[in-house]
């Protein structure tokens, strides 16, 4: 869902500019129709296909054939959402009369996966060059803040530290408690760019602005202004990943 929310009016402009292209073409022999009828057509089509995207896309690519090669997550997303873009075809067909008999439904399907296949492959090889694909470490990222009550799922992560059983998740929204291990919460953010600093502490390395020595400790100073403690056995690591 969180995929769906920041790219959904990117989809929608999208599915109304191929709407609009289709309609402009007359593609799939539908120019002996009305403009507006073929526009009502078109971007309905594209609409539906759009929200079957980004509906089913995580369930294939997260659930059903995770880690598999991209080939085929993306034949079988296109085999999917042909059949709802089908319905839609078959529906506008009934309301002019068209009944289909099932060699045709078997006929229709094919044309619509012939054209979700390019929009799919090519959607996807647009995305991927424009670098709008989540990276391993903004998936990890992700998951991590899902733990987080509602209103800091969305936040960025600034550091974690461990206050008995319970972390305190510190981010651009402020800060939450939540009942999970520093360990476990490392695991699950290793590949985020990160560093533990104290036996209690671990610090996005891009939220320190300013560092300090107090009475010869090293301390990070967040941007969110919580100041985070270096224990002298982490203070080489820190002091090479910040490059002091």
């Amino acid at each position: 869902m969180t995929l769906i929310n920041k790219y959904f009016k990117h989809g929608l402009l999208l599915s109304l500019v191929l709407g609009a292209l289709f309609t402009f073409l007359g593609v799939y022999n539908t120019s002996s129709l009305t403009y507006f009828n073929r526009f009502v057509f078109w971007t309905a089509t594209m609409i539906v296909g759009y929200l079957a995207t980004g509906l089913s896309a995580p369930w294939i690519f997260n659930k059903l054939l995770p880690g598999r090669p991209v080939v085929f997550p993306l034949i079988t997303l296109t085999l999917f959402i042909s059949i709802p873009v089908t319905l839609v075809i078959a529906g506008f067909d009934h309301n002019y009369g068209l009944d289909w008999t099932g060699y045709v439904w078997l006929l229709q399907y094919r044309y619509v996966v012939v054209i979700s296949a390019i929009l799919i492959f090519g959607g996807y090889y647009v995305v991927k060059t424009q670098g709008l694909i989540p990276t391993e470490k903004e998936n990890a990222a992700e998951k991590f803040m899902q733990r987080l009550p509602n209103e800091y799922r969305q936040a960025q992560l600034y550091a974690i530290s461990s206050q008995d059983h319970y972390l305190n998740v510190i981010t651009d929204m402020g800060s939450t408690l939540i009942l999970m291990r520093l360990s476990d919460a490392m695991k699950e953010l290793e590949t985020v760019s990160g560093i533990q600093t104290h036996r209690s502490w671990w610090v996005v390395t891009s939220s320190v602005t300013t560092t300090k020595r107090v009475s010869g400790k090293l301390q990070l100073e967040l941007i969110s202004g919580d100041v985070v403690p270096v224990s002298r056995t982490y203070d080489k690591s820190v002091k090479d990943a910040l490059k002091l």
